[in-house]
């Protein structure tokens, strides 16, 4: 299929989708570097989300695994080498998409074991969940975060240490 049309990459998002609903997470990841690998030819929504998806996934998936990918590879260096400046401006744009701060989260717990950033994601989490004009899918959203909690080895601590001012 033709992922740089627009309506076949519509239809393969909504699979993806799916396969995070029905807990398919190694297929998810595995059509999300199908429809990030038609590169630029995407449209830019559709390459940052996919991205941001994928970043998440292999994060998720490579802790489960001790850390590494499918193929061999560390999971927290392929998303911090995958998670661009051009993602970091659009999660920047769109701070109130609750996917944007679970990958956030992911990241902080996952691939820099930094709890400072981990509680302002998931109090930005929150922010966004209350403010989603999409109910329906938060609690798909808060069950995604709890992977990241579960890949962590737990939830993030109650009470920690103060964070530095930013």
């Amino acid at each position: 299929q033709d992922l740089t049309d627009t309506y076949v990459c519509s239809g393969a998002l909504v699979r993806y989708n799916w396969l995070l609903d029905t807990e398919r997470y190694e297929e998810a990841l595995a059509l999300a570097r199908r429809i990030y690998g038609a590169g630029d030819r995407l449209l830019l929504l559709y390459r940052m989300e996919i991205l941001s998806e994928m970043i998440f996934l292999i994060l998720v998936l490579g802790a489960a695994t001790g850390g590494e990918t499918a193929n061999g590879g560390d999971a927290a260096a392929e998303a911090k080498d995958l998670f661009s400046p051009e993602l970091e401006r659009y999660l920047k744009a769109t701070p109130l998409y609750p996917n944007h701060q679970r990958l956030r989260y992911a990241m902080a717990r996952l691939a820099r074991q930094d709890d400072c950033a981990a509680r302002e994601a998931l109090e930005n989490f929150r922010k966004a969940c209350d403010k989603s004009p999409n109910a329906g899918s938060i609690e798909n959203e808060k069950e995604l975060m709890a992977l990241v909690d579960k890949a962590a080895g737990g939830p993030l601590a109650a009470t920690a240490q103060e964070c530095p001012a930013k």
